[in-house]
């Protein structure tokens, strides 16, 4: 019969052990979720990844060594992901870039041939959204869960491990697995997941380009979930500073509560980021402010741009970057709270319309 259900006795079930390889955090023939908000640190750590891959050597745990497939829609080869890759210290010899963009979730045996032409046993997908076919939305789990189920058959086909990147959506849960944006169905294929978050036990110095983050496993199936990760990330520099007990529920939490604030910061520095958050919680309740604006007010009450960059870091403020002329030139960027909608663009962008629009982002504060 055509719709005859299929079934197979267990004890005809050959078992076949996991194979991995980051053990315990990527199993090969599966798929592996990365996930944060953007701007902390998923970036650094993928093409970290593809460095310890290219040399067999990892951080924590076991891995296997071998070449690396990195299909970026957000980074540039010359500019950006060679340069990591040098910091970084990745054989270059053993990890491929794809040049061109093009979906290559819509045509999955395609990628499953190049994989196995080039040898690969891991691609980065960073972000997976922008590599998924045009008719596929990723809030709708009938849509993207089919993807996902053939690329996860081509990896096990292939002998491969698929670790894809998204981001956090706006919505505020405790619960780590129902953070990223788009339907559950995504962590719901995934047998690991990693969590993104700042470190809650850093003193933020001065160099704004210093920051630490912690990587937190917040889903394991096919083994005991692995100790989270702490890095510190510097304008030219990308370290492991050992393991920690902070989890994925942690990270979320820690960026709800605004107050919380580590007990080891400096009584004046602490005093700082409560002022800093009380004027920027105060500033913005009534929408979106120019970030400038914002610099300029909190210079005046002696509060540093530093300062002002931590307490928005703890806030959760979105920037949106609004553009002023049809050559799309950013005249200025905004800060908002969370939950805000973001800038609705206007009717038009030309002419007295849009000039309209923008009049009140770019009037300057009355004195």
């Amino acid at each position: 019969m055509r719709n005859a259900l299929v079934t197979i006795c267990s004890a005809d079930v050959i078992a076949r052990e996991v194979a991995w390889l980051w053990y315990p955090y990527i199993p090969i023939g599966e798929l592996t979720v990365a996930e944060g908000d953007p701007g902390i640190g998923k970036g650094w750590f993928a093409y970290a990844l593809t460095a310890w891959v290219s040399r067999g050597t990892y951080p924590v745990g076991t891995g296997k060594q071998g070449k690396v497939l990195i299909a970026s829609a957000e980074d540039d080869a010359d500019t950006v992901i060679r340069p990591r890759l040098d910091l970084l210290g990745a054989d270059l010899s053993q990890v491929h870039i794809l040049q061109q963009w093009r979906p290559i979730l819509s045509d999955i045996p395609a990628l499953g041939r190049r994989m196995r032409e080039l040898a690969c046993i891991l691609i980065v997908i960073d972000p997976i959204t922008s590599f998924l076919p045009a008719y596929v939305d990723q809030n709708h789990a009938e849509q993207i869960k089919p993807v996902l189920d053939r690329l996860v058959s081509q990896a096990r086909t292939d002998t491969f491990a698929a670790y894809v990147v998204r981001h956090y959506a706006k919505r505020e849960t405790a619960n780590p697995l129902h953070k990223g944006a788009g339907s559950i169905g995504i962590v719901g294929t995934a047998r690991s997941m990693l969590a993104f978050g700042p470190d809650p036990e850093f003193i933020e110095p001065e160099d704004l380009f210093h920051r630490q983050f912690i990587v937190a496993q917040g889903k394991e199936n096919l083994a005991p979930r692995g100790p989270s990760l702490r890095f510190s990330l510097k304008k030219d520099a990308f370290a492991f500073l050992g393991t920690t007990k902070i989890s994925a529920a942690d990270l979320l939490q820690q960026g709800r509560n605004i107050n919380m604030i580590p007990e080891n910061y400096p009584g004046e520095l602490r005093d700082k980021l409560l002022e800093a958050l009380e004027y920027l919680t105060e500033r913005l309740g009534g929408g979106p402010v120019r970030h400038d604006i914002l610099l300029g007010e909190g210079k005046d009450l002696g509060l540093s741009t530093a300062t002002l960059h931590r307490a928005a870091h703890r806030l959760k403020i979105t920037r949106h970057r609004i553009r002023a002329d049809t050559n799309g030139r950013i005249r200025c960027v905004t800060w908002e709270l969370p939950g805000c909608p973001a800038p609705t663009a206007p009717p038009s962008t030309l002419g007295v319309a849009y000039q309209a629009w923008t009049e009140q982002l770019f009037r300057k504060p009355a004195s």
